[in-house]
């Protein structure tokens, strides 16, 4: 199993198209941080915190006391922070960025994943190849966030459970939870965006099939293994610049790496039907 894994991660990462899921994450990232950032000014604008107008200096006022709602006197000029006025200034801009994040980060996830799944198994992958599997998958990553939210939910009633019948050993066996519960994300993961199998089916086949055992003792090698290999050139980028280089651009291709392995994980444990 652990051979075929290999062979599938190697037809994954050798794929000159597998690695423009990068520039996809640096061009999101950006947009992000643009409109984030566009959302701030306007938050800080409408409180009056740091009046943008010309002639105004933006980083500070004079020290003229001014009056507070609630009375008594702002030492530099302006509304305080958690005055009304200038909590209900950021309340749109924060509820704004939460949807724009609510929004991006399934379609990025549908993105990464399905073209990472049509690498390992065998289908050229291009340019095009994310934004069409982000728009087909894009319901499939919220199934994997409500994958997410019923797992900590589990985790939280056996912690209570654990906590009041075990106490000083709860911690223990909490910590050992999510270990033993890799297989479960790999076959979750790999059910959606792989296989393209719907919520229901996919949280099902989670919890049975075979090779769990294989499953997390290759995601335990894996992770090992990377794990050594970036400890081993931190060593080394205290040598010379150009290890810090190779480590620097070892950590960028490690967020396509890693997952690409879990996924052929998945497919060599799980046959096709």
């Amino acid at each position: 199993m652990l051979a075929e894994t290999l062979q599938l991660w190697k037809r994954s990462v050798g794929q000159g198209g597998t690695w423009t899921v990068l520039v996809w994450m640096l061009a999101s990232g950006v947009v992000l941080t643009a409109v984030f950032g566009l959302l701030a000014v306007i938050a800080l604008q409408s409180s009056h915190l740091f009046p943008f107008h010309p002639g105004v200096n933006p980083f500070g006022s004079p020290l003229v006391p001014a009056p507070l709602p609630f009375g008594g006197t702002a030492p530099f000029g302006h509304p305080p922070f958690f005055a009304p006025t200038a909590l209900r200034a950021f309340i749109g801009p924060l509820v704004a960025m939460l949807f724009v994040y609510l929004a991006v980060v399934p379609f990025m996830a549908a993105g990464i994943y399905g073209t990472l799944s049509r690498a390992i198994m065998g289908d050229p992958v291009t340019w095009g190849t994310f934004w069409t599997m982000a728009r087909r998958l894009y319901t499939r990553a919220w199934g994997l966030i409500a994958y997410a939210i019923c797992y900590l939910v589990a985790l939280a009633v056996v912690t209570a459970i654990l906590f009041a019948v075990v106490k000083g050993f709860a911690l223990v066996l909490v910590g050992l939870g999510p270990f033993f519960s890799i297989p479960l994300w790999v076959r979750m993961t790999g059910g959606l965006f792989m296989d393209e199998r719907r919520f229901g089916e996919s949280f099902r086949r989670s919890f049975g099939g075979g090779h769990y055992w294989g499953i997390l003792g290759g995601s335990v090698l894996g992770a090992v293994v990377m794990s050594i290999g970036m400890l081993v050139l931190l060593g080394l980028s205290h040598l010379t610049a150009l290890f810090g280089i190779v480590y620097f651009l070892a950590s960028i291709a490690l967020t396509v790496a890693a997952p690409s392995w879990f996924l052929a994980l998945y497919r060599a444990a799980t046959p096709l039907t």
